[in-house]
């Protein structure tokens, strides 16, 4: 997997209305192309069809054309539902006043308005404009109806859609206020849609893939502090394209990924040959034994449970896995024997001793 990190360097500028995190101007971009598994670093350029001097939304837009994950924008959840409310209650009221209309037609002394609701044909070309309110009234009901499904099913769909990351959001809000990114590319009351007043009614159109718990505290805690105390002064800043700004450093994320990945393989490859080292040394005391297995045991599934994204099910499976094989250890190592015997009669409820 190959994406960017981008930090903005400018400190002293402000964020959008003054709205910061506690990350010290860390920001992150992922630009990473999950069809081809390709960094967009070389390939952004055919989506900046901005020129240099572009500004205001199109400046924006450049932004979210060239990194997906700041296509962020509002969900209007409140107006959504309000929408879909009043037209609920159309629909209720106009279904109120089709049977209505369908009771008084049934009633009628005209026998073909008594066969209206048997008789489509003779409804549907009713001449009389008293007759023909039954039928008005049911098309009216199918072109609210056709709205109302279709917003409901939209509803539902911007429902699935995930928040942003918090730390592109954050980005997003730095780049339009800083003077020599986005310099407060919208002037009017829309400005205000990406502020903390209206963060939980944000949404990303493409939200970053959801990493395990090491990979996040590497993201969100080493990698800023390693920017501010190292790669700051190490690296030097570069724009992302020419129109989008400027004072932004770029890191590989691939890089950062290989560092975790590689922790990852180390602890899993040493943790079982630990247990089995630590096993041996301790010799025949078998109190101390027991608890390291304990001990072990435990590391382990906190291991799984932070380095990966493992299920519950998979979490115990390797786990009892794990403890099986130092169990086998100790039953081949003749001082293990007894501690085998003692785990077996723990398991089995028996409580005498040999």
């Amino acid at each position: 997997m190959t994406s960017d990190h981008q930090l903005p360097t400018d400190q002293s500028a402000p964020a959008c209305n003054g709205n910061r995190d506690g990350t010290d101007g860390f920001r992150e971009i992922h630009a990473q192309n999950r069809n081809t598994g390709e960094s967009n670093a070389a390939n952004s350029q055919p989506f900046n069809t901005f020129d240099t001097g572009s500004s205001g939304y199109a400046k924006l837009a450049g932004l979210m054309a060239r990194q997906d994950e700041y296509a962020i924008f509002r969900r209007f959840k409140h107006l959504n539902y309000l929408s879909l409310l009043y037209q609920q209650a159309q629909i209720v009221f106009l279904q109120r006043r089709l049977e209505r209309l369908a009771a008084i037609d049934r009633a009628h002394s005209c026998p073909k308005r008594q066969f209206f609701d048997r008789d489509w044909a003779t409804m549907a070309h009713a001449m009389d404009d008293e007759a023909g309110q039954q039928w008005a009234t049911m098309q009216l009901i199918q072109e609210k109806l056709a709205e109302y499904n279709k917003a409901l099913l939209t509803q539902v769909s911007l429902a699935k859609l995930e928040r942003p990351n918090h730390q592109d959001l954050a980005f997003l809000r730095e780049w339009i206020g800083r003077p020599n990114n986005g310099n407060f590319p919208i002037h009017g009351p829309d400005q205000d849609s990406w502020n903390l007043k209206y963060e939980g009614d944000l949404m990303a159109t493409k939200p970053r893939v959801p990493l395990d718990r090491l990979s996040r505290w590497v993201n969100d805690i080493v990698f800023p502090w390693y920017h501010k105390l190292f790669g700051e002064k190490l690296k030097d800043p570069e724009s992302v394209t020419a129109n989008l700004g400027t004072g932004i450093y770029i890191y590989r994320e691939s890089h950062l990924q290989m560092v975790i990945e590689t922790v990852v393989t180390v602890v899993a490859a040493l943790l079982p040959v630990l247990s089995i080292v630590v096993l041996y040394f301790l010799g025949d005391n078998n109190k101390f034994k027991f608890i390291a297995l304990v001990i072990f045991s435990a590391v382990f599934a906190l291991a799984l449970a932070i380095m990966t994204k493992a299920r519950r099910v998979e979490v115990f499976a390797a786990t009892a896995a794990f403890a099986a094989v130092n169990v086998v250890f100790l039953s081949q190592d003749p001082t293990g024997e007894q501690l085998v015997e003692l785990m077996k009669q723990y398991l089995t409820g028996d409580k005498r001793r040999n």
